[in-house]
């Protein structure tokens, strides 16, 4: 695979030793930037604001590339250089050490400027109409943008193929991370368990996990600007396997397994969650049950996750409120949440289910291996029945995006005297002392600020059934 990089006049060169007779204009060009794409090559571009033109040159080859259905990732003097290069200007070829190409084409800008000029105005007065943002809204101008196969696209056009084996299988691994204070919390860890998942499912991703955790610091960088000053920067891995082999003569249509990489608001994902740490979680045990290993290995964090829909769909019509999910195993043992792994605490002992048929949550290794040893509390994985529950001194939840809820009551039953643990307490104390941040209060302080924005569509947590089924009116 190699990186091509293309200036403002969209012309193309092979040649990265300095000759550029075989440079053509970019209106011969565009089937060929449209097949290097296909084949995998990774697209660049260099673009220059028009400080003696007025033209923002960004806007202009975005709108032409967009046009092509090409991604690109933006380049500026003085970052990495690409493999071969294509550019119109001499100073260029200096600062990239030699390697660009003198190429002039003014007919060429003249036109590309002509094309683009409805297109700028347009922008222009759009941005003039768009009403102001709450923060962290998804809103078209965001300004965030999504690692897509290494390029650099904007949010709102990251898309897979309909023909990927993502959406005919769930064939598809991901990972979800958080930060403290805008710096990521155990990364390589979710890394690591990402890649244990690629290997065991034969996807042939050529990032190495190294190359994966800079693209992911890369993202954040190039995200930053659109994210408020208290935001935490919530990010998510997919990597597909790509398209299905049926269907890979579907033209302009990238090969080989897909990697994004989003960064987003974690605000979105705790939205109304702030008051559960008072309250508590009701659990609920539905009729549907965890897919055990034998059947669908659960410690592959993968998108084949209609089970816990289903189990949200009917936890979502149990009277009352706070009402999560609790999934038992085949085997009638407590399995885990829909989003979360389970403890309980009895006789200051803190109990787990085995790891066997769950996914082994990074939060509930952090419990584990590192903060209830910190605490000089005693940790056992075992297997948990529902009676385990209702006698026990108190429970919580643990998850990446909330670290830990407490769970006061189990269908509707009190579990110690209903009230948040001592043990719960303590830990999650310890937690926000060791990150530097609190917490609930952080959760708490979005809620608030958020709080004309809650979630009316399903979340990995609680399933909200259309608005027509909760108005007899309708």
């Amino acid at each position: 695979m190699a990186t091509y990089c293309f200036d403002i006049d969209g012309t193309i060169c092979t040649n990265t030793e300095g000759a550029y007779e075989d440079a053509q204009p970019f209106g011969d060009v565009v089937e060929e930037i449209q097949r290097l794409y296909a084949e995998g090559h990774k697209i660049l571009l260099h673009t220059a604001r028009g400080a003696t033109t007025g033209i923002d040159w960004r806007e202009v080859t975005e709108g032409q590339m967009q046009r092509w259905g090409v991604p690109f990732h933006e380049l500026y003097l003085g970052k990495p250089t690409a493999d071969i290069y294509v550019d119109d200007k001499t100073i260029n070829a200096v600062a990239w050490r030699g390697r660009g190409f003198k190429w002039s084409l003014p007919e060429a800008q003249a036109q590309i400027q002509a094309q683009a000029q409805p297109q700028i105005q347009a922008q222009a007065r759009t941005q003039d109409e768009k009403p102001e943002q709450n923060p962290g809204s998804d809103a078209a101008g965001s300004g965030r943008v999504v690692c897509f196969n290494g390029a650099f696209v904007p949010e709102s056009q990251a898309r897979l193929s309909i023909y990927d084996s993502a959406l005919m299988f769930g064939d598809m691994v991901f990972e979800m991370t958080r930060s403290f204070n805008q710096k990521q919390f155990k990364l390589r860890e979710h890394i690591d368990r990402l890649y244990a998942g690629l290997k065991i499912l034969r996807i042939p991703l050529a990032l190495s996990p190294e190359e994966m955790e800079k693209a992911v610091y890369e993202t954040m960088e190039a995200n930053a600007g659109a994210f408020a000053a208290d935001d935490e920067h919530r990010i998510l891995i997919d990597v597909s396997r790509g398209m299905l082999g049926i269907y890979q003569g579907v033209v302009g249509s990238h090969q080989g397994p897909n990697y994004i990489i989003a960064d987003f608001p974690l605000r979105w994902t705790v939205a109304g969650m702030g008051g559960l740490f008072k309250t508590g979680i009701n659990a609920v045990i539905p009729s549907q049950r965890a897919i055990p290993a034998s059947f669908l290995e659960p410690k592959i964090k993968n998108r084949s996750r209609l089970h816990l829909q289903m189990a949200n769909i009917e936890v979502s019509g149990y009277s009352g409120d706070n009402n999560w999910a609790l999934l038992l195993d085949d085997a009638g043992y407590i399995a885990e949440g829909t989003g979360d792994n389970f403890f309980i605490v009895k006789d200051g002992v803190i109990l787990t289910p085995e790891g066997r048929n769950i996914l082994r949550g990074i939060s509930r290794q952090y419990i584990l291996e590192e903060l209830a040893p910190q605490l000089g509390m005693r940790v056992v994985e075992t297997n948990i029945e529902p009676y385990d529950v209702y006698t026990a001194d108190e429970a919580f939840m643990t998850g990446t995006p909330f670290c830990m809820l407490p769970v006061t009551s189990l269908m509707g039953v009190k579990i110690g005297d209903g009230r948040v643990g001592g043990i719960f307490s303590r830990l999650l104390s310890q937690w926000s002392d060791n990150v530097g941040v609190d917490i609930p209060s952080q959760i708490q302080r979005w809620n608030a600020q958020d709080a004309a924005s809650q979630p009316t569509a399903p979340t990995p947590y609680a399933f909200t059934p259309p608005p027509s089924e909760n108005d007899p009116t309708s």
